[in-house]
């Protein structure tokens, strides 16, 4: 629960973040507001992906040693 939590945060921190650089809080509408979200979860996905990838390989590689 602790993780999902924490994860929330950095999301929320993120979110913040872009807002600030947008310059502003304000949205002509729901829809633009929900794109511009959808836009800093992509660019937060695409950063854990790259990572993700990387580390696959090996995940692999250790699932099949531990469990034949």
């Amino acid at each position: 629960m602790a993780a999902s939590r924490a994860s929330h945060g950095y999301f929320k921190r993120r979110l913040c973040q872009a807002l600030y650089r947008r310059g502003s809080f304000d949205f002509e509408s729901v829809a633009e507001y929900q794109q511009f979200i959808e836009q800093v979860i992509a660019k937060l996905n695409a950063k854990c992906q790259k990572k993700f990838a990387l580390e696959l390989p090996h995940i692999t590689t250790f699932a099949q040693i531990s469990h034949p």
